[in-house]
């Protein structure tokens, strides 16, 4: 009779598992949490062949992290010894995450996106029927399924191919599929993660691409396990072996790459994108094979500095050590009360069709003609919808971001406030050049009301927040909800400045 261990959390399987599992459980996160409405200004001006190239990367994407949450993790956590349950439970835990949050999110942007079930069914056809994507797929695919096959070998005393599976056999097995495993986490998702982050650095589309850094961050935790795991089994090969095994791994990433480098031309081509998305690519091509403790195979390149603006981890305080929530909003519910119910009843006089008409004409408007609306009769008016008015207040506050980026090298707004609390004696001048257009966009976070606070603070105009009875200081904080004295607070903000 066997005889059976449990998992004893007081006892860890090593000195690095449950700093990984602790980091995972830290920065959960779901879908249903973040509202992608607030894209929709910018992705309904889009002409056809981006819009197509955006959502086929988040096709391929789904394909990816579908096949690695179904198969890669479940296999690779089925070949981890009996006694580890640490580990299990942790490659357990990525597996969760790859299909049930990444893969899943990614149909919550295609319904955000896509106004009709025929149009997303058009993106997993086309990736279904792109023959390196499959060929992408099958490759990493084909190395799970001979880990399983050592996996199932090893339990029942099996032979494969008439031959006796050594232990030594199995390891070989484990180790090739989590190199695999490291190559898809950190190397091939990152074609796909190229356009959001393209856009996100530029400050568009942005709930989509606070989604996508959520996932990064995960996935560089995923590839960084699976590899510590990787290099764990690999030092103790021979020097023999670990040489046969290199050629192995060199031989496998060039043949994914020649398939990548296709997909991302049919992807690419058409947006112009191409040569910068290779780039991209071969750059976490080094990081993956680092993972494992190889030295890097492409040559150091630039990356587009746009793109690594949107993947930036300073921007968003997504570091290794980092908590989750830092960058995305959060839709928030609450249970529907008999007053909610009589306010949405006292609007039945309100011509509901007047009110879309003008909400179509602001999502139609330039930013600067947005900031001339809010200045000129949004402040105390209620036409529009909470979310357009977040995303003009987002606008307007972006500039302090933008000049001083632009200026001192300043790249989020906690960057901005340690400079402002740094440089006093800079702060009026600096403040002064808001109005400067010409300057790139910038990732935007949760930090505007910490902005808002430090302006209030700076011009003197607490009086104003005190003489507002409906303004909440709690909800400026905390629920960064809209609310007209807030409004009122940027208008005199901006005058002020």
């Amino acid at each position: 009779m066997s005889k059976y261990t449990a998992a004893n959390w007081n006892k860890p399987d090593d000195d690095f598992t449950q700093v990984f599992f602790q980091q995972l459980r830290s920065q959960i996160w779901f879908s249903e949490e973040i509202s992608m409405l607030g894209d929709l200004p910018v992705w309904n001006t889009l002409p056809k062949n981006i819009k197509d190239a955006y959502v086929r990367n988040l096709g391929v994407l789904t394909f990816l992290d579908t096949h690695q949450g179904n198969e890669g993790m479940n296999i690779i956590g089925r070949s981890i010894g009996d006694d580890y349950h640490q580990r299990k439970a942790t490659l357990s835990f990525i597996e969760m995450t790859e299909n049930a949050i990444h893969a899943k999110s990614y149909s919550s942007i295609f319904t955000t996106y896509l106004p009709t079930n025929s149009e997303i069914d058009e993106v997993f056809d086309w990736c279904e029927n792109n023959d390196d994507l499959q060929a992408i797929c099958d490759i990493i695919i084909s190395i799970y399924k001979n880990l399983d096959r050592h996996n199932y070998a090893k339990q029942f005393n099996e032979k494969i191919d008439n031959k006796e599976v050594s232990e030594l056999d199995f390891k070989i097995a484990q180790w090739k599929a989590m190199v695999a495993s490291t190559y898809l986490e950190t190397y091939l998702f990152y074609s796909g993660f190229y356009y959001p982050l393209w856009f996100y650095g530029q400050g568009k589309l942005m709930q989509a691409g606070e989604v996508i850094n959520l996932i990064i961050r995960d996935e560089s935790i995923h590839g960084l396990y699976v590899g510590t795991l990787s290099r764990e089994i690999y030092d103790t090969f021979s020097n023999e072996l670990q040489e046969e095994l290199h050629d192995w791994a060199i031989k496998v990433l060039e043949l994914l790459y020649k398939h990548q480098t296709r997909l991302m031309e049919a992807l690419y081509d058409d947006v112009g994108l191409t040569h910068d998305v290779k780039v991209f690519v071969r750059y976490n091509a080094n990081k993956a094979l680092m993972n494992v403790g190889f030295e890097p195979y492409f040559e150091d390149e630039e990356v587009n500095p746009i793109v690594l603006n949107g993947l930036n981890t300073r921007t968003k305080e997504m570091d290794f050590f980092s908590m989750k929530g830092n960058g995305y909003q959060s839709m928030t519910a609450e249970a529907v009360t008999e007053d909610d119910i009589a306010d949405i009843l006292s609007l039945e006089n309100i011509a509901i069709s007047e009110v879309k008409e003008d909400e179509k004409s602001f999502i139609n408007k330039s930013e600067d003609e947005i900031i001339s609306i809010l200045k000129e009769s949004v402040i105390d008016s209620d036409i529009y919808s909470a979310s357009k008015i977040k995303e003009v207040e987002n606008t307007l506050l972006e500039y302090l971001v933008k000049t001083l980026k632009r200026k001192h090298g300043v790249i989020s707004h906690r960057h901005l406030l340690d400079f402002l609390e740094d440089s006093d004696t800079e702060k009026l001048d600096t403040l002064l050049d808001l109005y400067n257009r010409d300057i790139d966009d910038v990732a935007i976070n949760s930090e505007n009301v910490k902005m808002v606070n430090w302006l209030i603070d700076y011009f003197g105009l607490r009086d104003i927040q005190d003489d507002n009875d409906d303004f909440e200081d709690d909800k400026l904080t905390t629920d960064y909800e809209v609310t007209a004295p807030y409004r009122r607070l940027l208008y005199t903000i901006l005058n002020e400045i």
